[in-house]
């Protein structure tokens, strides 16, 4: 039980969300390149994002995220979002000069944020807890 005082570094665990979005995003680019996975991707992302987090926290630290831990979390993971989102706003833009578009791009960004916020404060206090209930429990059956 000493790897439970251990201090997690949960911005490492964090950069497991643009890897997992570019690599997405790329694959869903070569696949369908006309076609966007929309609020199901993003929800898709953050839940394949915080299974690989879970599982490699509760290992190491056979706990559930502390309050704090769960903030930082947040934190981290809605700045990569957010990051990763104007990343492909602005490369929509840049293939699209479309005047609709850059009249909105400020409510566009505001909406963005906001749900990438809403959807991973979510995913942080919902799906993570159940998916470290789950590896806590498989934790103790091997015990």
């Amino acid at each position: 039980m000493e790897n439970s005082t251990k201090t997690p570094n949960l911005f490492l665990y964090s950069l497991i969300l643009p890897i997992l979005w570019i690599s997405i995003g790329f694959l869903i680019d070569t696949i369908a390149p006309e076609k966007s996975l929309g609020v199901f991707g993003l929800v898709l992302i953050i839940y394949a994002t915080l299974t690989p987090i879970c599982w490699h926290f509760t290992k190491n630290h056979h706990r559930h995220f502390k309050k704090q831990e769960k903030i930082k979390l947040i934190v981290f993971l809605t700045f990569w979002a957010v990051l990763c989102e104007l990343l492909a706003i602005w490369y929509e833009l840049s293939l699209e000069s479309n005047p609709d578009i850059s009249s909105s791009i400020y409510y566009i960004i505001g909406v963005t944020i906001l749900l990438d916020t809403l959807f991973i404060t979510i995913g942080v206090q919902v799906v993570a807890k159940r998916t470290n209930n789950y590896f806590l429990e498989k934790i103790d059956k091997n015990r």
